[in-house]
This record gives structure tokens, C-alpha cells and sequence, in this order.
């Protein structure tokens, strides 16, 4: 598999975090995204069960922690971390609690994101720890406030949303994101990505890994430019 669909693959978390799944369809949806080379596989905590043990090669098994509002107390986030990883995830995406921020308590923001840091790289670094903020719910001045404290702690990756915000996360959200985070933070742009032209155009903004729950749409589209 060379070119575009290559590319695509690279970058690509493929999101299944919908109510209904079934196993079959979970294993299919794993086993079609090893096959693809796809980068990261994105699953509830408890599908981490069905499949932690299974091979995966360059593909990392990602789940989510306090999804999709952030709103959990902090002892159930650590808690789900250590739940997840226990369970086999190679990668976390941790909600942030914005209420924080949009409620003017920088300090508790700040306390929770260090905390949920701390916790992940007790297990070592080889676990990849991205951090949402949900962008589309915050105004410039409360954006710039969670963009500087996860400069602070210094996750892996600032993700910009759950896919449950107003919108999706479009080029001008990942431009003024990655114009104030740090350059050695990574971003993972999520939130209606249904295109290869939104996929490009949010990579082509600064994006380095994309969350979308139609990838495959997505790799067929790039199969049908080659």
C-alpha cells in the first residue's frame, strides 16, 4: 500500500465508539484497520476486553477515558486510566473537565490535567496520552487558557473535541490551536471528519493524527485518487 491511501492510514484514529456494536462487528472493524495499516483504533473501555489480546502490529489500540464530557470526578478519571491500560490500551484520549475554564477555576483545570499526566506516565512512557479540550466550546480567552496549561503538564497530543461539541473542528480551530501549543505537543484534530477533503484540509492545517468514525469511507476515497 503505497501513496495516499498510505498517508491516510498514517495519520488515521478509526473511531468506533457508537451505542450499538456488537462483537463481530467490533472484531471485523479491528481486524479491516490492522489489514489497512491504520494507525489507531479507538474503542470504549470495556471493548478493550474483547480486544487487548489480540495481534495488531503497527496498530495501536486506543480508548477513551471520562467520554465524551470530561465531567467525571478525578478519582474515576485515574481510575479509568488505570482500568484502561490494564486492559491493554496503548493510547488514552482523556476528556478535560471544561468547566473550569468556563467557569473562571484555572487552578482546578490546571490540578486535574497534571494529575491525569502524572497518572499515565507512572505507567511508563510508552503509554500516548492525548488530552481533549472540547475547542468548539470555549471562546478565545478560555481556548488560551486550557492551551496553556496543557503546555504546562505536556501531554503527547492537544485533541480539539469528542465529536460531541456544536461542530466539528475545522482548519481555523487546528491553525490557532497550533499557533499556542507547544511544537513538541502533537495534535489530533476530531469532530466531523467525513471527507478526504476535510481530512486533508485539517492535516494540511497542522493536524498530525485525525479521529474520524468513517475512516474506511475515508481510505476508499483515497484508494479511488490513486
Amino acid at each position: 500500500m503505497d501513496g495516499l491511501v498510505e498517508f491516510v492510514a498514517s495519520r488515521l484514529d478509526n473511531t468506533i465508539l457508537r451505542f450499538d456494536v456488537e462483537k463481530a462487528a467490533l472484531l471485523k472493524f479491528f481486524e479491516d484497520s490492522v489489514s489497512y495499516g491504520i494507525r489507531g483504533v479507538v474503542v470504549h473501555p470495556s471493548m478493550l476486553e474483547v480486544l487487548g489480546h489480540l495481534p495488531r502490529e503497527g496498530t495501536k489500540l486506543v480508548s477513551v477515558v471520562a467520554f465524551p464530557f470530561g465531567y467525571t470526578g478525578l478519582d474515576v478519571k485515574l481510575k479509568e486510566i488505570d482500568y484502561c491500560i490494564e486492559a491493554g490500551a496503548d493510547e488514552l484520549d482523556v476528556v478535560l473537565n471544561i468547566f473550569y475554564i468556563k467557569e473562571g477555576e484555572l487552578d482546578k483545570f490546571r490540578d486535574e490535567a497534571r494529575a491525569v499526566v502524572t497518572r499515565v506516565r507512572e505507567w511508563g512512557e510508552d503509554i500516548v496520552l492525548k488530552t481533549i479540550v472540547e475547542v468548539t466550546l470555549l471562546d478565545r480567552e478560555g481556548l488560551d487558557a486550557a492551551i496553556g496549561v496543557v503546555n504546562e503538564v505536556r501531554p503527547d497530543f492537544f485533541k480539539t473535541s469528542t465529536g460531541y461539541g456544536p461542530r466539528g473542528t475545522d482548519a481555523d480551530d487546528v491553525r490557532y490551536v497550533k499557533s499556542r501549543l507547544d511544537p513538541d505537543i502533537g495534535i489530533k484534530a476530531a469532530g466531523s471528519v467525513s471527507s478526504l477533503d476535510k481530512f486533508m484540509e485539517l492535516v494540511e492545517a497542522g493536524a498530525d493524527v485525525i479521529g474520524a468514525s468513517r475512516g474506511f469511507d475515508i481510505l476508499r476515497e483515497a484508494e479511488a485518487r490513486e
